[in-house]
């Protein structure tokens, strides 16, 4: 599994350069997708940076070095890499 450094401008997939980020704290308040979810239940505010590639479409989402770190440590997510 490749790491991605979310402050690279040109994109892993197609190697474009138009790309667009948005960050966002989110809470149990909004709708989430399960990964997510899973992530707002255990630590209640989740800050969630998203890159959008234009070029080809491809649409990242990043969280902290905290709540990695709390993901590490958790029953709930199993490592795959």
């Amino acid at each position: 599994m490749t790491t991605v450094n979310p402050t690279i401008r040109r994109c892993p997939n197609c190697n474009g350069t138009n790309r667009y980020s948005y960050s966002q704290t989110t809470g149990a308040e909004h709708h989430h997708p399960p990964g997510l979810r899973l992530l707002v239940n255990l630590f209640r505010q989740v800050t969630i940076k998203e890159i959008i590639c234009a070029d080809c479409g491809l649409m990242q989402n990043f969280v902290d070095k905290n709540i990695i770190k709390q993901v590490e440590r958790s029953d709930f997510w199993d490592r795959i890499g």
